[in-house]
């Protein structure tokens, strides 16, 4: 199955995969097999996320209620994953002393 999706999605040399030496064997470029393995899988991840009603899993707490709620989500994902620097994100609706507001606990220095 899986060469089939290879020939289907570019051909073995856009994959990185090339005939061995030895009969039957193959060699794979590492860096050029993952450079299109992962677009592909974030894809259908993302397609599976998209169709799973996480709504209807007990003890999901209900998503966000607005848009501003939505994307005050999103920054703070964004922040997490070392995306963007805390001076970049949005202060829309955040009080002092929320986690990713400029004013709270954890923008001050720590003494020991």
């Amino acid at each position: 199955m899986g060469i089939t999706v290879v020939g289907r999605e570019g051909g073995e040399a856009a994959w990185g995969i090339h005939p061995a030496a030895t009969p039957g064997g193959i060699m794979v470029e590492a860096d050029t097999y993952v450079e299109v393995l992962l677009p592909a899988v974030a894809r259908s991840l993302n397609a599976v996320m998209r169709a799973t009603e996480v709504e209807r899993f007990p003890g999901v707490p209900p998503g966000p209620t607005s848009d501003t709620e939505e994307l005050e989500i999103r920054a703070a994902v964004r922040q997490l994953a070392g995306l963007v620097e805390a001076a970049q994100l949005p202060m829309i609706g955040r009080k002092s002393g929320h986690p990713l507001s400029r004013t709270s606990h954890a923008s001050q220095p720590i003494h020991r």
